[in-house]
């Protein structure tokens, strides 16, 4: 691909990323308190951005030959057929485990790793639904736009689980422990969510907080440096 081509493609890939971070933060907050989500500045946008622009650009690289072979598949004889068998073997029997172990990890597991199973699930019937209808399109011509829609909405549902998931891994993880100490009281194994150049999000005593940054005088972390 010339650098042409591939300029003329950044501001999609620069959309798709905003769309990420955005998503993502949404369910990121959702698991902590969505009134916090004020707590984000430019700083932790730029971060995140900077984080996901390069994931899409190798994602979308990497996605280009299996997407390739599918193309030529789909127009391969028969190929509704053989992407039906493949769906009913596969596809559907792995979307079927994953809602078991989400169904398991409801009823015994740890809670925590529910988000993480529904993300899973979300994204693995949004490819299936883009599947389909590409094949359909390649079939008929015509766009099927119940699938596209389908495609779309449960994979950003997918991302903001993500979010969820990842928001409670920080709050229940013991390697993220700290010790803040403020102008009045110091904190002892804290964990920390969220900075800013607004302050602290973190968790002590099973509370969720906002410490500003003006009432902080130190923290450290409770890591040993190997």
């Amino acid at each position: 691909m010339k650098l042409s081509d591939a300029l003329r493609f950044l501001p999609y890939v620069s959309l798709i990323s905003l769309a990420i971070v955005a998503v993502f933060n949404i369910g990121y907050f959702s698991a902590i308190g969505i009134h916090f989500i004020g707590v984000i500045d430019i700083s932790n946008l730029v971060y995140s951005f900077g984080l996901v622009f390069p994931i899409v650009t190798t994602a979308i690289q990497v996605s280009l030959g299996p997407l390739f072979d599918f193309l030529k598949f789909s127009k391969s004889d028969n190929a509704w057929e053989k992407y039906r068998k493949i769906s009913l073997r596969v596809v559907f029997p792995s979307i079927l485990v994953a809602f078991v172990a989400l169904v398991l990890a409801t009823l015994y597991w740890d809670w925590r790793a529910q988000n993480g199973l529904v993300a899973l699930l979300l994204a693995a019937m949004s490819v299936n639904f883009a599947a389909s209808a590409m094949m359909y399109f390649r079939r008929t011509e015509i766009i099927d736009w119940s699938d596209i829609g389908w495609s779309l909405a449960t994979m950003l549902i997918a991302i903001s689980y993500t979010g969820r998931a990842v928001a409670y891994q920080q709050i229940h993880d013991k390697n993220n422990s700290f010790l803040v100490a403020t102008k009045e009281l110091t904190l002892v194994d804290v964990r920390l969510v969220r900075s800013s150049s607004n302050g602290f999000l973190v968790v002590a005593a099973g509370r969720i907080m906002f410490i500003p940054k003006d009432e902080v005088r130190f923290v450290r972390s409770n890591r040993d440096v190997n």
